[in-house]
């Protein structure tokens, strides 16, 4: 903590800090030490999409969906839409449509959620290989490229997409992660995370 002290904290002890830890990036205190149970992956996940016009649904459908599938999220691609995702592991892709999201030129994750969902014709359910969906966001950096390039006509293009994903690669190969134009102080002084936790609560009441 911030004065020195450690505590040990779960579910029933300190469950406040417990529960607020996982967003609050190092503000809260840093953790020194992780007991983590681990499960079996299996080699797909099956995603299920469901959207809604309007909040109250949502957030009720938000509320039915907790603790009964392995991963969800939530996806609000703009005033009256607002997109629930809910996967669960699966051993085979049975007769679903498989979406890669790791494949160059494909559409970034979630230009491809907001696709699924505005597309009548498009299946509600699909099946991504496991290891793909882990890293989902790594492409496109959530819609950070997009911010970023600030030219549909490559971010929006299966060809535009294929030039950047093999540009950012280049540069990938030969730094690393870091950056060759910024110094580690000049990265630090410079980030913002757009990492955020919020109640249900608080989202219905739009504060």
């Amino acid at each position: 903590m911030g004065d020195g002290s450690a505590i040990a904290t779960d579910s029933e002890q300190h469950a406040n800090l417990f529960r607020l830890l996982f967003n609050s990036h190092g503000t809260l205190g840093i953790v020194t030490a992780a007991t983590i149970h681990l499960i079996d992956a299996a080699p797909y996940v099956k995603s299920s999409y469901q959207h809604f016009r309007t909040i109250e649904p949502y957030i009720a459908a938000f509320e039915r969906a907790l603790n009964k599938t392995q991963f969800m999220e939530g996806v609000v691609c703009g005033s009256g839409s607002y997109v629930l995702i809910a996967t669960d592991f699966v051993s085979d892709i049975g007769n679903l449509p498989v979406f890669h999201p790791q494949e160059d030129g494909n559409p970034y994750y979630y230009q491809h959620v907001k696709q699924v969902v505005m597309s009548d014709s498009t299946p509600t359910e699909e099946v991504i290989p496991t290891a793909e969906y882990i890293f989902r966001s790594m492409r496109g950096l959530w819609w950070m490229t997009e911010c970023i390039v600030g030219l549909p006509m490559l971010t929006d293009s299966r060809w535009g997409r294929q030039y950047l994903d093999r540009e950012i690669e280049k540069v990938r190969s030969k730094y690393g992660f870091s950056s060759p134009n910024l110094t580690s102080e000049e990265r630090e002084r410079c980030l913002v995370n757009q990492d955020m936790g919020m109640k249900l609560s608080r989202l219905r009441g739009g504060n």
